[in-house]
């Protein structure tokens, strides 16, 4: 037999690490049988990630001595695992890029062991750390966390990016000298913590650029001081059982995102005054706020999640945004938002539409592009309302329907029919649909082009209140792309066939 040679043991280091980043953790143990080099080559891995099953695992639920030994055999092995390739490292002296790592921590010997891994990786000057450390298994009734986060970690100078979900934060005057003088982005969820280890963080991170705190427990009064320069973006979310109130300073402050029912009209206003240079706000679940009305020569992105049946108002003053999510009931709606490009939208209310639905959507008239997410019936005007009204989408050039159940036959003329008749000059319609049962998504997308429109020389009844032909008389040509239903594809074209008078080609 003809000798071959090893040439991956011949690979620089820099390469094999390289190499790594791109490959998960499972599929580097396999690589050890392909030569002798490459049995040690998970020390080399850029990003340890350990995801215990004995985390993912409700001990609780478990049933039967066999199961419960199997158990512990394969967190034991799991444990041995992640020592072994911490420690390796280190004495290696390796950097560590990212850490993840996510396991229950119930008990003494439990916490000693994940101190130690994170003392490891801190050691090893990690950089992004992630980590999923739970002292309780999931329940109807959430307890606070008795997994202590080490000091360690509030020390750690190498780290720039530190997510922590889970585990007990709370005040100690061990804390006060709280150093992480290079972490740009904290992200706290399901953290057991309180207002004065809160304030303590923030002073010290004093590059801080991005702070997202969720679901956290103890927090009744967050109050952000005038610290942080370079803070950019807040996201608040689910902060709700205990919390009283939130004020901060971010003089450069570009993204916040509030998740929080303790938004009033009268903050929301007062603080988008006090920070100008937002480009993007995200607002749901709220339950106070009563009239929005933002006022913004920076504002690109808007998001409106409605949960409130007190919300009756919008007024967008904001010249230059781009980007408009809305998620809710029909509401009175004022904007100018004249470089608008992009809308999302889903009505909450499950009824068919009707003529407070189509003037709202004549309001949202302005972008290129807009996404409709709802119910394939709840989503066709009916035709008595195409006869009074006018096409209230008549500006939009692309069209993205997202409906919820199959679709063929009748039904997918119907939708297209009724698209062509809120947008009268389409260029890109896109439907999708889902199979509930199967969890499949399929669909169908359309291209058109038309001869140049030029204003009607007699006044047809299916374009009346436009001023220029609809695509009945100017469509030329058809693509459509849908290869799981080719019988679809035959009824349109029958469709369109009927109903365009110049068309040429349908591919």
């Amino acid at each position: 037999m003809e000798h071959t040679t090893d040439r991956l043991s011949e690979l620089p280091e820099p390469v094999v690490e390289h190499i790594l980043s791109f490959i998960p953790l499972k599929k580097i143990l396999q690589l050890s049988t392909l030569s002798k080099r490459w049995q040690k080559v998970w020390t080399l891995f850029p990003i340890p990630q350990f995801n215990s099953k004995f985390y993912e695992s409700n001990l609780y639920e478990i049933s039967g001595n066999e199961k419960k030994r199997k158990i512990k055999i394969k967190s034991e092995e799991f444990n041995y695992f992640v020592e072994r390739t911490l420690v390796c490292r280190c004495r290696q002296k390796l950097s560590i890029n990212m850490f993840n790592l996510k396991i229950r921590v119930m008990c003494e010997p439990d916490y000693v062991v994940a101190n130690r891994w994170i003392g490891y990786a801190i050691k090893s000057n990690v950089k992004e750390l992630n980590l999923g450390l739970k002292s309780y298994v999931y329940s109807s009734e959430e307890k606070p966390d008795e997994y202590k986060v080490p000091e360690s970690i509030l020390k750690a100078k190498s780290i720039i990016l530190l997510n922590l979900f889970g585990g007990n934060l709370k005040s100690k005057s061990s804390y006060n000298d709280i150093n992480l003088s290079s972490l740009r982005k904290l992200v706290l969820s399901r953290v057991d913590m309180d207002d004065q280890i809160l304030r303590s963080l923030i002073y010290g991170c004093p590059v801080l650029e991005e702070i997202e705190i969720g679901r956290c427990y103890g927090l009744k009064n967050i109050h952000l001081p005038a610290c942080l320069p370079k803070l950019m973006s807040i996201k608040l979310l689910f902060c709700y059982e205990e919390l009283e109130s939130f004020e901060m300073e971010a003089p450069n402050l570009k993204k916040l995102v509030l998740n929080s029912p303790i938004v009033t009209d009268k903050w929301l206003h007062g603080f988008l005054s006090k920070h100008p240079l937002i480009e993007s706000l995200e607002l749901s679940y709220f339950c106070m706020l009563e009239r929005i009305k933002i006022s913004s020569d920076h504002m690109k992105s808007l998001t409106i999640d409605q949960s409130s049946d007190h919300l009756v108002g919008v007024n967008i003053d904001t010249p230059n945004l781009h980007t408009l999510d809305y998620c809710g009931d029909v509401i009175s709606l004022s904007s100018n938002a004249f470089t608008l490009s992009e809308v999302n939208l889903y009505f909450l209310s499950d009824t068919p539409l009707d003529v407070e639905k189509i003037e709202f959507l004549a309001k949202l008239s302005h972008p290129k592009l807009l996404t409709w997410s709802g119910c394939a019936e709840n989503v066709i005007a009916p035709e008595e309302l195409r006869e009074i009204l006018p096409s209230p989408l008549y500006n939009v050039k692309q069209l993205k329907l997202i409906v919820d159940y199959p679709l063929g036959g009748d039904e997918i003329i119907k939708l297209v029919d009724a698209m062509l008749w809120f947008s009268p000059l389409l260029e890109i319609l896109f439907i999708e649909w889902e199979y509930p049962l199967i969890e499949m998504v399929d669909n169908i997308s359309f291209k058109f082009s038309y001869e140049t429109p030029v204003y009607k020389s007699k006044n047809s009844s299916c374009c009346k209140f436009l001023p220029f032909p609809c695509w009945r008389h100017c469509l030329k040509s058809i693509k459509i792309d849908e290869s799981k239903r080719s019988e679809n594809v035959k009824a349109l074209k029958k469709y369109f066939h009927k109903n365009a008078e110049i068309l040429e080609s349908i591919l």
